[in-house]
């Protein structure tokens, strides 16, 4: 008898006959014919009925053509839509929707799977996280990943209770755990959660205690914050002449150690004193700053830009901005970065990103539609910089100018923002698909302009989510 055992002992023997590989195939395909199916053990309780609507059936296309990995990064913009409309997927896409192998998506998926994803999930130990169970059994006996999910969900509808289920377990859970755990906090975060907060800053690891002095920074009423405050403020003093004085500390005492300083590390080298310094600051609520002095951001960086302790100064400054998403002390820092070439070696550059995510998408508009954008003007580069770092929906005033930019400036800039294009079309409004189609200089589908083609194939597919969710089910 033949069996792919033996054709490969001949192959391995030299042999040099053509029908070699159309024989294995064959028999291939007789072994795998021949497997005896597996049969189905599970218990006879049926699945429950549906009590939402399946999503339209243009939308059922499009999620299949995804799940076939057709534009599959624009799956997360389809299930969020879809959730928000309360549709379920058809049931041909569940094990396709179950199997996806990312935990950031799983919270997506839930929402979408309806009683059949529940009951299928039943039967499939790989499919576990999304079985319908008892919030309290998964988060004693679930993986990470779904201990963390059912966490946030419960700081949703709960703050209480998940900080309570945290608590339950603090001492057998592992260090990882703990600081995973307590990042869900920022779900729901208040004052009541600044007790357990505030004894975390003594915890052994050093994982749990940064984690827990990031979430007491966002709250201004917690005891870390009146610390770091009476700490800082005495440092900083604003002379008559509108110039910043500047102490600083000699040395760090234990309190000041048990909340932070010293321990963690500066994205920039500094000496001893200034990066002191730094810590204190991004440790510290930038709002302060403005409230106590009743000095707006621009003016305190303004005044930092003129002082010798500049770089510790707008460091400390950039990264309490970031850890308290405060939009104003972003947004001036922003504008210093773009109006001051010396701002750039100042500022932690891998930082800028996590700034420009602050803010309000009508301000990138007036920033980038106010400049010229001029070959040599270093301010355009800039602009398109801030394009680039602006992961967030777009206004149609943006997106239009860049539109246009691209098909009428100069060539510089437009190989600029052209290489950009397919990125920028996940941010900008769908429903403009039929009109970017228009006003190129050579047809999109030309072989010289494959990124211009590509832009307008994600931005028409996001248009196709868009309207065929709008549909009826």
């Amino acid at each position: 008898m033949t069996t792919l055992k033996s054709l490969a002992q001949s192959a391995m023997l030299g042999s040099t006959d053509e029908s070699l590989l159309v024989s294995a195939i064959r028999v291939g395909i007789a072994e795998v014919g021949g497997y005896v199916p597996v049969a189905f053990t599970g218990g006879g309780e049926k699945c429950n009925p549906e009590s939402r609507p399946r999503m339209p059936e243009k939308a059922s296309r499009l999620l299949k053509r995804m799940l076939e990995r057709e534009q599959d990064d624009l799956l997360p913009e389809f299930l969020q839509e879809a959730a928000k409309r309360g549709y379920i997927a058809p049931p041909e896409t569940l094990p396709g929707l179950l199997g996806l192998s990312r935990n950031k998506w799983r919270s997506l998926i839930l929402p979408l799977i309806g009683e059949r994803g529940s009951w299928l999930a039943a039967h499939n130990p790989a499919w576990a996280y999304a079985r319908k169970r008892e919030p309290l059994d998964v988060w004693e006996n679930g993986t990470r990943a779904e201990r963390i999910l059912v966490l946030e969900q419960m700081r949703t509808s709960d703050p209480a209770q998940g900080r309570e289920w945290v608590q339950s377990n603090w001492e057998i859970d592992s260090p990882a755990d703990r600081a995973a755990f307590l990042a869900t906090f920022a779900i729901g975060l208040s004052m009541e959660d600044e007790p357990f907060l505030e004894a975390c800053l003594d915890d052994k690891r050093k994982e749990v205690r940064e984690a827990a002095r990031r979430l007491l920074l966002r709250l201004e009423g917690s005891r870390f914050v009146q610390r770091m405050w009476e700490r800082v403020e005495p440092l900083i003093r604003i002379r008559s002449n509108g110039t910043l004085e500047v102490t600083l500390r000699e040395e760090v005492d234990p309190v000041a150690k048990r909340d932070g300083i010293g321990e963690f590390a500066l994205p920039k080298k500094m000496g001893e004193k200034a990066s002191r310094l730094a810590q204190m600051l991004a440790l510290t609520p930038p709002a302060l700053w403005t409230r106590e002095f009743d000095c707006s951001p621009n003016t305190w960086l303004a005044m930092a830009f003129t002082c010798e302790w500049k770089e510790p100064l707008l460091l400390g400054w950039q990264l309490a901005a970031i850890g308290t998403a405060d939009a104003d002390w972003a947004e001036s820092l922003i504008l210093l970065w773009m109006t001051k070439e010396e701002a750039e070696s100042l500022l932690d550059m891998h930082a800028l990103s996590a700034l420009v995510s602050l803010l309000r998408a009508e301000r990138i508009e007036a920033w980038v539609t106010s400049i010229e954008p001029a070959l040599s003007d270093a301010h355009s580069t800039k602009a398109i910089a801030l394009l680039e770092m602006y992961q967030k929906p777009w206004t149609a005033n943006l997106s239009r100018w860049v539109i246009k930019s691209v098909q009428q400036q100069s060539a510089v800039f437009h190989q600029r923002l052209l290489q950009a294009l397919p990125d920028f079309a996940r941010w900008m409004p769908p429903e403009l698909a039929d009109e970017f189609s228009q006003g190129w200089a050579d047809e999109p589908g030309s072989s010289g302009n494959k990124k211009i083609r590509t832009f307008l194939q994600i931005l028409e597919f996001r248009n196709a989510i868009k309207s065929s969710l709008e549909e009826k089910s």
